[in-house]
C-alpha cells in the first residue's frame, strides 16, 4: 500500500457531503481526465509518468554532454571554480563543463525535481476536502454545507481555467521568452563576474569563463538551446505549481471563514498528526520546492551573474512569491487549528456527563495539541537561514572583487 492509498484509506467518502477539490486539473502530467499524457501509465501516480517522461531526457542530455567533451571538460584547461583554491593565477583559459558547474546541476536538478514536487502537492490537496469533512464530522450540522461546496465549484472552476490549452500554451510562451531573456543577460554579462579569483580584469575573467562554458552559445550551440528548453520546462511547471499554491490559499482562506479551514482531529489521533498527515505531506513538497527555486534564484543571479541590483529584484520577486504560496498558507492553518480547538472545546462543554475534573483535563490535553504537524523550532531554524542565505553570498562575492 502506497503513501496515498493509506491515506485514503483513513478518509470516509465524503463526496456526498462536498465535493473533493481536483487540483489534478492543472495539466495532463498531473492527471487531467482525457489528456493523452494522463494515459500514459494511468495505474501510476503522476510522479511516476513526470519521472518516466523527464528522466530518460536528462540521462540522455548527459550522455551527449559526454561525447561532446562538454560533461568533464579538457584536461589541460583549469576549471573556473577550480581556480577559487589559486592565487595570482592569471589564465589563458578556463572551462566550465557541467559537472564543474554546480549552478548548472541545480538548474538540472531543479527542473527535474519541480514537476515531482507539484505532483505530490496535487495528490495531497486532492485528499484535503475528506481530511476536513472526517476531522470536524462532530458539527457538520453546524456548518453551511452549500456555501462550502459553492466554494469548492469555484476552485474547481479556477484549477480547470489554469489547465485549458490556451492557458498552458501562455504560460509556455511567457516562460520560453524568461529563459531566453535571462540566457542573452548571460550572453551580455559573462559569468562568475562576482566570483573572480584571478588577477584578470573582471571583464576578461567573465568573458573567458563565458567562452569555456559548456553552454555557450557560439560553441555549443545546441547544448545552449538545451539549456533554454530545460528552462523554459522548469518555469512552465514553477507558473502552474504557483497557480496551483496561489488558488490553495485562496480556498483555504474562503473555507476558513465558513469554518472549514485545515483542522486536526481532537477527539483520536488517527495518524500520528491528529489527522493531519496530508496536510503535512503537501506542506513538506510546498518547503521543498520552494527552497529549491530559492536556491536556483541564488545560484543563476549571485553566483552566475554579478549581485546587483537585478539580482535584488528577482531574489525579492522570489521571496514575495514564497510568501504568498507558504507563509500564507501556513497562517491559514494555524488560525484553522486555534479555531477548531476553540469549537471542539464548546462541544465538551455541552457534554453533561464530564466531570469538571474530567473536562479541565480534556481541555488541557487539546491546547497541547500542536498547531502545525510539524515542529515550529526546525521551521524558523530554516526560516532563518533561507533569509541570511543573500547577505551571506552578497557579502563573499562583494569580497572576491
Amino acid at each position: 500500500m502506497n503513501r496515498d492509498q493509506a491515506a485514503t484509506s483513513n478518509l470516509i467518502d465524503t463526496s456526498s457531503v462536498i465535493p473533493p477539490l481536483q487540483p489534478q486539473a492543472i495539466g495532463g502530467l498531473y492527471g487531467r481526465p482525457g489528456s493523452l499524457t494522463s494515459k500514459l501509465l494511468p495505474k501510476q501516480p503522476a510522479k511516476v509518468r513526470i519521472l518516466a517522461l523527464s528522466a530518460p531526457i536528462l540521462i540522455a542530455l548527459l550522455v551527449l554532454a559526454y561525447i561532446n567533451h562538454v560533461l568533464t571538460g579538457p584536461d589541460h584547461v583549469l576549471a573556473a571554480f577550480g581556480l577559487q583554491t589559486l592565487a595570482n593565477a592569471r589564465p589563458t583559459h578556463v572551462s566550465l563543463p557541467i559537472l564543474c558547474d554546480p549552478v548548472a546541476l541545480v538548474v538540472l536538478l531543479t527542473a527535474l525535481l519541480t514537476p515531482v514536487c507539484c505532483a505530490e502537492q496535487v495528490a495531497s490537496i486532492e485528499l484535503v476536502v475528506p481530511m476536513i469533512v472526517k476531522n470536524v464530522s462532530y458539527r457538520m450540522d453546524g456548518l453551511d454545507v452549500e456555501a462550502i461546496k459553492t466554494i469548492v465549484r469555484r476552485v474547481n472552476k479556477a484549477f480547470e481555467i489554469v489547465g485549458l490549452k490556451s492557458v498552458s500554451a501562455l504560460f509556455l510562451l511567457v516562460s520560453f521568452i524568461e529563459s531566453y531573456a535571462v540566457y542573452r543577460y548571460i550572453e551580455h554579462h559573462g559569468l562568475l563576474s562576482s566570483w573572480n579569483p584571478s588577477k584578470l580584469s573582471n571583464t576578461l575573467w567573465r568573458k573567458e569563463v563565458y567562452n569555456g562554458w559548456w553552454a555557450n552559445a557560439h560553441t555549443h550551440s545546441f547544448f545552449a538551446a538545451l539549456l533554454v528548453i530545460v528552462s523554459t520546462y522548469y518555469l512552465y511547471h514553477l507558473t502552474k505549481q504557483l497557480a496551483l499554491g496561489l488558488i490553495f490559499a485562496v480556498f483555504g482562506g474562503t473555507a476558513l471563514d465558513k469554518g472549514f479551514g485545515a483542522t486536526p482531529n481532537l477527539r483520536v489521533n488517527t495518524d500520528g498528526y491528529y489527522g493531519m498527515r496530508i496536510l503535512r505531506y503537501f506542506m513538506q513538497w510546498t518547503y521543498m520546492t520552494t527552497l529549491l527555486g530559492y536556491v536556483l534564484a541564488i545560484g543563476v543571479f549571485a553566483v552566475w551573474l554579478p549581485f546587483n541590483q537585478v539580482a535584488a529584484v528577482v531574489i525579492g520577486i522570489v521571496v514575495v512569491s514564497n510568501i504568498i504560496t507558504v507563509v500564507y498558507p501556513t497562517t491559514l492553518v494555524t488560525g484553522g487549528v486555534l479555531l477548531e480547538k476553540q469549537h471542539f472545546i464548546q462541544h465538551l462543554m455541552l457534554n453533561p456527563s464530564l466531570s469538571s475534573d474530567k473536562l479541565n483535563e480534556i481541555v488541557e490535553g487539546v491546547w497541547k495539541v500542536p498547531t502545525l504537524p510539524f515542529r515550529i523550532r526546525g521551521t524558523l531554524s530554516a526560516a532563518t537561514l533561507y533569509l541570511l542565505i543573500p547577505t551571506i553570498l552578497a557579502f563573499v562575492s562583494s569580497s572576491l572583487k
